[in-house]
């Protein structure tokens, strides 16, 4: 139930945020759903979004950025939700051709704004769903 429901609610955030462009309504709105444990899962939505919707990347790692340096999205929960991307990007290559490469692109970007992709690049435990 929970689960479910957290994820509805933070694809709806995200939804919201591809309309507005509102960072400071988007940190907000997932800081108040209190799951810190399941961030993770944001990231991984923001960077699906992303890939699919190449025009909305830039303000979809602007608020990354912003979760991250608020401390809304910790370090560990914003490098794994990189890496269960990672890990998700081959299937996404059959609903969205050069998704791979797009995310290698993307985490390239990510990684020069400062966004933490990798936890000291050693591989993270895969999250257990």
């Amino acid at each position: 139930g929970t689960v479910a429901h957290s994820k509805e609610r933070m694809g709806a955030i995200l939804e919201e945020f591809a309309h507005t462009k509102d960072v400071k309504e988007a940190t907000d709105c997932l800081h108040a759903l209190k799951v810190p444990h399941f961030h993770h899962e944001y990231v991984k939505m923001a960077l699906t979004a992303a890939v699919e919707y190449p025009e909305n990347s830039p303000h979809l790692l602007k608020l990354l950025k912003k979760l991250n340096d608020m401390g809304i999205v910790n370090d560990s929960q914003t490098a794994i939700g990189f890496q269960r991307m990672l890990e998700a990007a081959e299937d996404l290559e059959l609903d969205v051709p050069g998704a791979q490469l797009r995310l290698q692109e993307l985490m390239e970007e990510a990684r020069k704004l400062g966004v933490p992709i990798s936890i000291w690049n050693i591989p993270i435990p895969t999250a257990k769903m």
